[in-house]
């Protein structure tokens, strides 16, 4: 069964949620680009003839200021059917793309005079940071994307601009929900460890022995805090809070700052041993403030990653004032986070809560959603982009220097676009 174009765009818009009529003619014409402007006969009369065919269902109406409005959902059937017509239009791209390539030389020259080919295997490479599921639904459409717009800019294989941004993007649309529920039973059995490592420091210290268990168990607890953070910035991803390729470089940092801390932690407990025996202070007990420091400066860096990401998505704040807000938000945050890591298993409740968090955000009632967004400014240079869904990003980053963007960094700004990306589609 083939789709008319008309239907092709309900089905489109209604796979991003419950929707009423005047919301699906404003969304098929923004998803198309002006190409599908519905009529409201048309409208309801293709409603009804997909709801005949199990397509759609109606989902219940409100009355607003007198007037009924009638909400529809997208069935399983329809999604399979739009998913089906989505892989046949792919393949329609795909082919007429090569026969454009044979049939049209492009204007730029390679080094020795030769026409520049656009190398797909070079594109399609950098799909892998993407997760399996999400690749299977988008990898396609992305890629379309990208052979468009290097067959556009006479480019043969992606520039370093391009690996960064999509290596960012890929790895941060990583961090979910699963991610979350990975890292809270990881942080979870490092408390229990540091737990055993606590209760064998005390029966030691009893019996007048002191060991390495006496201090390994604080200096594990900064290491906790490099799981559990993680898994909480993939939970806020995944609700469409912050931007992926934010919440990748933010858990990077953190991992790089818990690491740091950890080391730190015991500089400064070789050197008090030292110190109190009266033997000369090591090396690395002597670097205890220079690593104290470090931590401390990686830690503001990571929380106004966190903060700038968050005002990207909800403001349009200026790039200057959003990244003043992040660092003055982020060494107060940094300085209490800093306190809060030398209480001993501290890390147990935020682990325990993201736990629940997981479990309870993950079943399907709990879904959140996508919402239509705006999508980023991008250059006029750009190839428009295909809309064959709404909840495909925009090729991330590909040639918007960092001074446009206008993020922390030089991160992809992707705005609310990450709202829309999740790692299993339906």
């Amino acid at each position: 069964m083939s789709l008319s174009s008309s239907a092709f765009w309900i089905l489109t818009s209604l796979a991003n949620g419950r929707r009423h009529g005047y919301q699906i003619l404003r969304e098929t014409a923004l998803l198309s680009d002006g190409a599908a402007r519905l009529k409201p006969t048309t409208l309801y009369a293709t409603l009804e003839r997909l709801e005949g065919k199990d397509l759609i269902r109606s989902d219940g109406q409100e009355v607003v200021d007198g007037r009924a409005r009638r909400y529809y959902r997208i069935t399983e059937t329809g999604i399979d059917l739009l998913a089906a017509e989505t892989q046949a239009l792919e393949r329609s791209v795909r082919a007429a793309r090569a026969g454009l390539s044979a049939a049209r030389p492009r204007p730029q020259t390679a080094r020795w005079g030769w026409p520049e080919m656009v190398e797909e295997q070079y594109y399609r490479q950098l799909l892998r940071w993407y997760p399996r599921s999400w690749r299977a639904h988008h990898g396609e459409v992305l890629l379309g994307i990208m052979l468009d717009e290097a067959e556009a800019l006479g480019r043969s294989r992606p520039t370093v601009g391009q690996r960064w941004s999509v290596f960012l993007h890929g790895m941060g649309t990583r961090l979910g929900m699963q991610a979350a529920l990975r890292c809270a039973v990881t942080g979870l059995i490092l408390c229990l460890i540091s737990f055993a490592l606590f209760g064998i420091a005390v029966i030691m210290e009893g019996q007048g022995d002191d060991t390495i268990f006496s201090w390994a168990y604080s200096a594990m607890t900064p290491l906790s805090g490099a799981v559990v953070v993680p898994g909480y910035l993939g939970l806020v991803r995944e609700r469409g809070l912050l931007p992926a390729p934010h919440a990748f470089v933010a858990a990077a940092v953190t991992v790089l700052t818990c690491i740091v801390a950890t080391v730190s932690n015991i500089a400064w407990m070789i050197a008090f041993a030292a110190i109190d025996t009266g033997a000369p202070v090591p090396l690395l007990g002597r670097l205890r403030i220079p690593l104290m420091v470090t931590y401390g400066v990686m830690g503001v860096l990571a929380v106004a990653v966190i903060v700038t990401g968050t005002l990207s998505i909800g403001t349009r704040m200026h790039a200057a004032l959003r990244t003043s807000v992040a660092i003055m938000v982020g060494i107060p945050v940094a300085a209490m986070m800093a306190i809060t890591a030398l209480i001993p298993f501290w890390v147990f409740g935020p682990s325990l809560v993201l736990v629940i968090l997981s479990l309870v955000l993950k079943r399907p009632g709990h879904q959140q959603p996508p919402a239509p967004s705006a999508s980023p400014t991008t250059p006029t240079s750009q190839p428009s982009q295909y809309a064959l869904h709404a909840d495909i990003p925009k090729h991330p980053g590909s040639h918007v220097h960092s001074e446009k963007t206008g993020t922390l960094g030089g991160l992809p700004d992707t705005r609310a676009q990450d709202a829309f990306v999740h790692e299993a589609h339906p």
